[in-house]
């Protein structure tokens, strides 16, 4: 039976194997099923997404064994917003991947994938614009909100019509703890949502998780039912979330790989 720090050096081997494969990219070969899927999402690419997400996956990854073995500290929470990012950037990519629905369907996910990107991005123009005008300060060298909008409205629209895809399939918002459920189903892996709902509590401040995941000991006693907690992560559920959140990365890189490969014979006319 694996020690907690035998598990934590076989996350930092396989992390590390998956940082190599960042570094030489993740391209799909022409021909192979996903380079038809990048060819009709243009310029919205699926596999610019998947790329980017795998790099935020395995950044995460990276970050959180280096603080547990590079720096020898166990964080009581920040280990599980790290956590939390792989789930849902792995996941998403996995749910655009998926390999249980149609080409429409995975385009239909890619538009509202970015259609969520777009949404957010005017938020921060909203954002951006307010706080200039509330300093004082000018906005003209700031995008114009409403022509983002329109233009990416009109992006995402014309892709899906390429597949006569409706745009109200598309254009609400984006749940992760959906795309995570549903995740979960295809890849036999139900405890992922619950996995994710932990990470994200501790994110949060979120007093269940608090005292439901973490060591707590009492340290002194300030009065009648008033006392001093020391809070400390628990050894064997962060390294087994991290465990869980680096085989959905490696989940994500063989989705990939089979859906970026020319899998038609070389001789085939």
């Amino acid at each position: 039976m694996q020690t907690v720090e035998d598990k934590w050096q076989s996350i930092d081997l396989r992390s590390n194997e998956f940082a190599k494969r960042m570094e030489r990219g993740l391209r799909p070969a022409p021909g192979s099923s996903l380079a038809k899927d990048d060819e009709l999402t243009d310029p919205g690419q699926i596999s610019h997404t998947i790329a980017r997400l795998f790099a935020v996956s395995v950044d995460s990854l990276l970050t959180v064994t280096a603080v547990r073995l590079g720096a020898n500290v166990s964080p009581t929470y920040g280990s599980y917003t790290l956590v939390r990012t792989v789930f849902e950037a792995a996941g998403t990519g996995l749910w655009l991947l998926s390999g249980t629905v149609d080409r429409n369907e995975r385009i239909r996910r890619s538009l509202q994938y970015d259609r969520q990107d777009c949404y957010d991005e005017a938020k921060t123009l909203d954002t951006l614009h307010r706080l200039r005008k509330g300093r004082g300060q000018g906005t003209t060298d700031l995008p114009d909100r409403n022509a983002k909008k329109t233009e990416c409205r009109d992006q995402l629209r014309e892709v899906a019509g390429r597949r006569a895809i409706d745009p109200g399939t598309f254009e609400g918002r984006l749940v992760i703890s959906s795309v995570l459920t549903e995740v979960g189903n295809e890849y036999g892996f139900p405890s992922l949502i619950l996995a994710w709902q932990m990470c994200s509590a501790h994110a949060h401040g979120r007093r269940w998780a608090f005292l439901n995941t973490l060591n707590l000991e009492v340290i002194s006693e300030a009065g009648e039912g008033v006392v001093t907690i020391r809070a400390t992560s628990d050894p064997e559920k962060i390294v087994d979330l991290v465990t869980q959140a680096c085989a959905l990365v490696g989940l994500l890189l063989q989705a990939f790989d089979k859906r970026a490969t020319n899998h038609t014979p070389a001789n085939a006319s």
